[in-house]
């Protein structure tokens, strides 16, 4: 997350001046069994109209951010890492190219990022009317 953080007032800054300060701990379990522990930030209620906009959802409810404190940590090992070592940010940065590049131009070009038909032979036919797209 890219949003400041006070470790001493324990909140979140968003990029619109938006603080999120901590509520409850909570766990949340997946798929696969695993739990997660989460710190839940709530948004302070602002009275002016722009500070309304960013605290709410569209619903009118305060906006919550869940903080995986793991996670976070792991991010934070990540970033100091890459930070001083530039063989390692060039071999890190590899991991952003696509590894098939007629899907990689399907997506960036053609924005088909999901398909809306099921069964392989229709999604054969599919990406081939796609295909032709790019070509032509």
């Amino acid at each position: 997350m890219n949003w400041n953080y006070d470790p001493i007032k324990d909140y979140y800054t968003d990029e619109h001046g938006i603080k999120f300060h901590f509520i409850r701990e909570g766990h949340r379990k997946d798929k696969g069994g695993f739990v997660r522990n989460l710190r839940t930030y709530r948004a302070l209620d602002y009275d002016d109209p722009e500070g309304y906009f960013y605290a709410h959802t569209p619903g009118g409810n305060l906006r919550q951010i869940n903080i995986n404190p793991n996670w976070e940590h792991h991010k934070q090992q990540m970033r100091e890492r890459l930070k001083d070592n530039d063989e390692t940010k060039a071999i890190y940065a590899l991991r952003k190219i696509e590894d098939e590049p007629f899907f990689g131009n399907l997506k960036a070009n053609l924005k088909y990022l999901r398909t809306s038909v099921r069964g392989l032979k229709r999604l054969l036919l599919k990406q081939e009317l796609q295909l032709w797209q790019l070509i032509c």
